[in-house]
């Protein structure tokens, strides 16, 4: 059976759009006009999701939808939050307070969040490098790890001293993703890059922050970037260590969240 996705795009060029690069990757979607019919509607056809534009002609926005939604417990339906129009930081940042668990800026990015919608819609797979011991680890009981990258050979080395230390690691090479990845399987820990295609590691972090589900999970900023200014930044917002690509040692990551998480 196909998933359901709930689109509430007041412009009509715009849920076209959304609307054709969904269907094309199998997925039903629930149209509605009307802002105060979201919760109704999600109550009753129980979607996996929610595409909500942020800017709506009608007396609720987006934002105060998203908190409807997301303060009902009972409810599994997630919410991404939309934009036909590029936004200020202070308003993406606003998105993860409100409870969205991702927010994409439209039609620009439409191919990307139709391509992430799918990819965390489906089954997450751990990303296991060292194949000889891919059997000795238990997948389903280890505590798992979500590293957020997008330089192929730190992932990989990053990922094989994980899997050494009886880690899962779990893979994303963009913050988008990597959000929603961490938000999917809630893990033990996230290492994150600052230096990211899409959003700064920085900003992926105060968004991991900012919203009640992830605010608890320890963050290892692991970066090439000495930028003044910025180790300082991540500590006040709630990283638990910033760590220099080449400065340290990659196979220190893995002890340190084992310190950090009682495991050693």
């Amino acid at each position: 059976m196909s998933e359901k996705i709930l689109v509430l795009e007041s412009d009509s060029s715009i849920y076209t759009l959304l609307e054709n690069a969904l269907r094309a990757k199998g997925f039903d979607i629930l149209d509605i006009k009307e802002p105060a019919e979201a919760l109704r509607r999600i109550q009753s056809e129980r979607p996996a999701l929610a595409l909500i534009d942020i800017r709506l002609p009608k007396t609720l926005n987006g934002f105060e939808i998203c908190r409807m939604i997301t303060n009902v417990e009972r409810l599994a339906t997630e919410v991404l939050l939309i934009s036909s129009t590029s936004v200020e930081e202070a308003e993406r940042l606003k998105a993860y307070e409100s409870g969205a668990i991702g927010f994409y800026e439209t039609p620009l990015g439409l191919r990307t969040l139709a391509d992430d919608i799918s990819a965390f819609l489906s089954k997450p797979e751990p990303y296991l490098p060292l194949v000889s011991l891919a059997g000795a680890l238990n997948v389903s009981a280890a505590p798992k790890v979500v590293v957020i990258d997008d330089d192929e050979d730190q992932l990989k080395a990053v990922a094989m001293n994980l899997q050494e230390q009886a880690f899962v690691p779990h893979i994303a090479r963009s913050a988008r993703r990597g959000i929603m990845l961490v938000h999917k399987l809630k893990p033990s820990a996230v290492i994150l890059d600052v230096g990211l295609p899409d959003f700064s590691g920085v900003f992926a972090l105060k968004a991991l922050k900012s919203h009640t589900r992830t605010h608890p999970i320890p963050v290892y900023m692991w970066t090439g970037s000495e930028r003044e200014g910025q180790e300082l930044t991540s500590l006040n917002r709630g990283a638990d260590e910033y760590l220099i690509k080449g400065a340290h040692d990659v196979s220190a990551l893995p002890l340190r969240i084992k310190r950090r998480l009682g495991l050693s």
